[in-house]
C-alpha cells in the first residue's frame, strides 16, 4: 500500500486505499467506487459468495475489476474456456451481474512461457546462493502455468463488472 500511496501522492485528496484480509476480514468501509482483484479473487473463497459480499461495498455505479486466469484441467469442458464460460462467467451470470469481458489470454500465455525460460537461467545463481529451493519452486509454479499455456489450455480475462442497482444489497 505505501507504493499505491507514493505513485498518487498528488492526488492523495481524493483517494483512499485500503488493505484487508479478504478470507478472514470484511472489507471495512462502504461506498467503494472501485474494487480491484487482479490475480487475487482464487484466494478469497468461493466466486459467488466473495463477489457478492464485494458489491455489497460499491457505491451505486460502483465497478469490480476483476483479472482472473481459467485453466482447463481433466474432466472440464472444452467450453471453460471459452468467453462467457469460464468459472467466473458462471458465476457473475448466476449474480445477474452486467460485465464486459477482456481477452488476456495470448499475453499470459506468452508471459509464463518467457517467465519459465528465464528462471530456468537464474537456476545456477540460485543453487550458488544456496537458494536452490527458492528457484525450484519457482520452476515448478511457471512450469505448471508454461504447460498449460502451451497445450492453450490457460486463458485469462479481464472483467469489468458494473454495480446492478437492481441487486439485492445486504
Amino acid at each position: 500500500m505505501p507504493q499505491a500511496q507514493g505513485r498518487t501522492r498528488d492526488k492523495a485528496a481524493r483517494l483512499n486505499f485500503q488493505c484487508a484480509d479478504r478470507i478472514r476480514d470484511d472489507l471495512p468501509g462502504d461506498g467503494y467506487d472501485v474494487i480491484l482483484a487482479i490475480d487475487s479473487i482464487y484466494f478469497m473463497g468461493g466466486y459467488n459468495k466473495t463477489l457478492a459480499k464485494l458489491n455489497t461495498k460499491l457505491r451505486p455505479g460502483g465497478r469490480m475489476i476483476i483479472a482472473a486466469f481459467q485453466a482447463k484441467e481433466e474432466g472440464d469442458s472444452d467450453t471453460i474456456l471459452l468467453p462467457g464460460h469460464t468459472r467466473m462467467d458462471e458465476a457473475l451470470q448466476s449474480l445477474s451481474f452486467r460485465y464486459v469481458q477482456h481477452d488476456f489470454t495470448a499475453n499470459i500465455r506468452n508471459h509464463w512461457v518467457k517467465n519459465y525460460e528465464f528462471s530456468r537461467t537464474l537456476q545456477s545463481d540460485f543453487e550458488a546462493e544456496g537458494n536452490a529451493f527458492l528457484c525450484e519452486a519457482r520452476m515448478a509454479e511457471n512450469g505448471w502455468f508454461k504447460d498449460h499455456a502451451e497445450r492453450e489450455t490457460l486463458v485469462r480475462f479481464m472483467y469489468i463488472i458494473d454495480q446492478n442497482a437492481d441487486l439485492a444489497r445486504s
